[in-house]
């Protein structure tokens, strides 16, 4: 206590008792030289003592307004499950995130996988090779892997996914139109279509039934190879064969080389 007393000395009154050649602090005395050199130390060292205990007690106040700001912010979160599409069941992975309003995805261990940013996350799919997260946020929704990893861009009207249905693709809607992105992230159907069909000789080759209005046509490797001009569109084996109105169905494109199509497309 008498030390802080003594250091706690404002500078004029130190002046003034070193000038008369002592410092008291009750009971003691201090004598101090005449020379000037230990009285700008000490002057220093007081000054530098301040500073310290100043910067000391503003880190105190911080620490502990910081620790309930966290804590409060932990209780801010409302768990619950969301659902894992492949399995049909609530993910054993993930749990989804709410706070104030905005949705992020947790791992069960509570690691973070999609930050708490997001207006909606409306499911997982699982399928044992990536995880894939159907997001909205401003409205639109997309499509991301973990860590915010884009797969398909956050700019459609709604995202739909059914192994049984899509068959292992992502429908797209934007303005009322279709497409499709397959799970390397191609948008193997432009957006621009009023149905895709998934044809099961078809599809395997990226090879796609596509409708316009009333008339079909074909979109192979994410190109527009027969247009949308006729009333059906029937693929075989080795055959496209369309067929306008009243006619009887015509060959459009062979396909007996189903590799070759789908790495390149080619008409008859």
């Amino acid at each position: 206590m008498e030390i802080m007393k003594f250091l706690s000395l404002d500078l004029h009154r130190f002046k003034s008792m070193v000038a008369s050649g002592t410092i008291g602090c009750k009971k003691n005395v201090v004598v101090l030289g005449g020379s000037c050199k230990y009285i700008c130390y000490l002057q220093s060292l007081i000054s530098c003592f301040r500073v310290i205990m100043v910067f000391l007690f503003f880190l105190g106040v911080l620490g502990c307004s910081s620790n309930p700001t966290k804590k409060e912010a932990e209780k801010a979160k409302e768990y619950s499950t969301i659902e894992n599409v492949v399995a049909g069941t609530s993910s054993e992975k993930y749990n989804l995130v709410k706070c104030k309003g905005k949705y992020g995805i947790y791992a069960v261990d509570e690691a973070e996988i999609l930050p708490l940013r997001y207006d909606g996350i409306l499911c997982t799919i699982e399928d044992g090779n990536n995880d894939f997260f159907i997001v909205e946020l401003d409205g639109k929704k997309g499509v991301l892997l973990s860590h915010e990893t884009p797969f398909v861009p956050i700019e459609f009207d709604n995202i739909y996914y059914d192994d049984g249905v899509y068959h292992g693709f992502f429908e797209v809607e934007l303005n009322g139109k279709v497409g499709l992105f397959d799970k390397n992230g191609n948008n193997v159907v432009p957006c621009r279509y009023d149905n895709v069909q998934l044809n099961r000789i078809g599809y395997p080759y990226g090879i796609f039934i596509v409708r316009q209005g009333d008339k079909y046509g074909c979109v192979i490797n994410g190109k527009e190879m027969i247009p949308c001009n006729y009333y059906s569109i029937i693929i075989t084996n080795d055959y496209i064969m369309t067929s306008l109105h009243g006619e009887s169905s015509q060959i459009a494109m062979n396909i007996g080389n189903k590799y070759q199509v789908y790495e390149n497309g080619y008409m008859r």
